[in-house]
């Protein structure tokens, strides 16, 4: 039975890099797709895909940059950075930290409006720029509320320290010094921050379920609709269903096992590497959900693949022929 979660170690070093270039690679795949094969029907889609790009994007790099783990102490929240952050002052890791969770819900947050999106142009038919703007700019206010919050709270690194090494004599905690974290977890900052966390994790989903429910019944329902329009318009909110589901992933398991550790003093050791991992996730899953549900996006990568596959193809039936007995 593991008694330490350096056993984990080694996995999420590879984890990382494998999360950093292919979450990368796929980002600006989508960026492509969106910018070049997004159709004119649905073209007012283009700025919450966009949106949703761009957030997801600096989560990647801001997630890489840290590769935190985390350590629950009694009265205090360390945070071990593995990344590249590492080799600068704790500060920089620590607002790095801030910023990587502020993207995850931000993630969270563009999904949703989307969602929103969708189902006023279903039930309005149009949508004005003002109201996109007034959508997106809505979306922004939790997040920058979690980003600049613990900013106002007292920073005390070395008492984070100091109880790590108290609570947790057998970690070899070297690597990551100094590094940073909470100095107090009950203060006004923290719980609010965890809050705002905690509520989008179960707030997201649910809204996301209740307007994409909706939204299918008024496709279904639609007399004026063609059907290839309804079916690339079912396919785009069954990939907004896949969608709200990582928030899910992302949050709800990292708060259910800090209560668990505050609450039990039971620490769930796979969760100090897992809390970064989830709340990343929807940095490398998103656009591989988006290619296969927006129908212009699948045909598109589809016909990359088999062109290049012809390709191979025709090269070598033509070295077969050129090689054959005459």
């Amino acid at each position: 039975m593991c008694t330490s979660s350096e056993w984990y170690v080694p996995f999420f070093n590879i984890w990382w890099y494998f999360y950093g270039v292919f979450g990368l690679s796929f980002q600006i795949i989508l960026v492509i797709l969106i910018l070049r094969k997004l159709p004119v029907s649905i073209r007012n889609l283009k700025f919450y895909l966009i949106n949703t790009a761009c957030i997801q994007i600096a989560l990647v790099i801001f997630s890489f940059t840290t590769q935190h783990r985390f350590l629950t102490n009694s009265t205090t929240l360390a945070i071990l950075p593995a990344g590249p952050c590492r080799y600068f002052r704790p500060e920089v890791c620590f607002a790095n930290y801030h910023i990587a969770m502020a993207c995850g819900l931000a993630a969270g947050l563009a999904i949703l409006i989307t969602v929103v999106f969708r189902f006023l142009s279903l039930t309005l038919n149009r949508v004005t720029r003002k109201r996109n703007i007034i959508l997106i700019s809505l979306s922004y206010i939790a997040p920058i509320y979690v980003l600049i919050i613990p900013f106002t709270a007292p920073w005390d690194f070395h008492k984070v320290q100091l109880a790590t090494a108290h609570d947790h004599p057998t970690y070899n905690l070297t690597p990551y010094l100094p590094f940073p974290g909470f100095s107090d977890v009950k203060s006004f900052e923290f719980i609010s921050a965890t809050l705002v966390i905690s509520l989008g994790g179960y707030g997201i989903p649910l809204g996301c379920l209740i307007l994409t429910t909706k939204g299918l019944t008024i496709i279904r329902k639609h007399q004026h609709m063609a059907d290839k329009t309804k079916e690339q318009a079912r396919k785009l909110i069954h990939g907004l269903i896949v969608q709200s589901i990582l928030p899910v992933i992302a949050y709800v398991p990292m708060v259910s096992s800090y209560i668990y550790t505050q609450t039990t003093g039971q620490e769930v050791l796979i969760s100090e590497h897992l809390t970064l991992v989830t709340n990343a996730l929807p940095g490398l899953i998103d656009p591989l959900i988006s290619c296969y549900f927006i129908i212009p996006f699948r045909h598109a990568v589809l016909d990359f693949l088999c062109k290049n596959r012809r390709a191979r193809d025709i090269v070598a039936i033509t070295n077969h022929s050129s090689s054959a007995p005459t």
